[in-house]
């Protein structure tokens, strides 16, 4: 069985569910409890649903936690302005929007491989773990994204913050734009990297299978093994490092 549990981050929370068009549809309400609500236990909300593979599941969240534990969809969408997710989970598309809090996403089909991952945050803290997919974007105004375990092509926007990315297979191109920050890229042993960089300021660091490289200003170059991909990076500053997986 599938379990879905949300735990508000209040009491006094009613919940009500509807379906529309064979969509299930479950909504907190509760305003006027919320107004008179003197504490206690927060609202919690269990579902547990048949093991089957649906084809869209959104779970959103304005506060409290959600988690999803064994849940497989064609389209999988998390929305949350705050609190935090726990969600082990698989699905085709993956859409996870996050204003603060923070969210772990782990794969529960580790043999299956997904099509997209996008990541579109403005702070807080997510992690994302063994998605093998075709490509991934991420969006981060500030705070920390942290995915293992990953492959595909990669694009990242990066305002502020700190990206981690950990490839399992380096299998296609990356596109790096940075106004600030950090990326930080590790990558299997025997890979390389063609990197292009365009920096105002800042730089890319690399150390792959044993060969050192750095790259400022307008320049490019090869570095590391036989499995080369591109590495394609537009800073206006910060920095970015490539290294082996076993590089600390």
């Amino acid at each position: 069985m599938i379990s879905v549990f949300y735990k508000a981050g209040r009491s006094g929370i009613r919940f009500g569910c509807s379906i529309r068009n064979g969509t299930l549809i479950v909504r907190e309400s509760g305003f006027f409890m919320y107004l008179f609500d003197f504490g206690g236990n927060p609202s919690e909300l269990e579902l547990v649903l048949p093991e089957r593979e649906y084809e869209k599941v959104t779970l959103s969240a304005a506060s409290g936690s959600i988690s999803a534990q064994e849940l497989v969809s064609e389209k999988f969408t998390a929305e949350f302005a705050s609190g935090a997710g726990d969600f082990r989970v698989f699905a085709d598309d993956i859409h996870l929007s996050a204003a603060s809090g923070s969210v772990v996403l782990k794969n529960c089909r580790e043999d299956r491989k997904a099509s997209s991952i996008r990541l579109d945050t403005l702070s807080g803290k997510h992690t994302v773990e063994g998605f093998l997919s075709d490509e991934f974007d991420i969006d981060l105004a500030s705070g920390v994204v942290t995915m293992t375990g990953i492959s595909g092509k990669g694009n990242i926007d990066l305002a502020s913050g700190t990206v981690r990315l950990d490839y399992a297979v380096w299998d296609d191109d990356l596109d790096i734009d940075a106004a600030s920050g950090t990326v930080e890229v590790r990558l299997p042993a025997e890979s390389g990297a063609f990197v292009e960089v365009d920096a105002a300021s800042g730089g890319v660091s690399a150390e792959l299978d044993g060969e050192t490289a750095s790259f400022r200003g307008d320049s490019s170059g090869k570095v590391g093994g036989g499995n080369m991909h591109r590495v394609d990076v537009d800073l206006a500053s910060g920095s970015v490092k490539l290294m082996n997986l076993s590089n600390e």
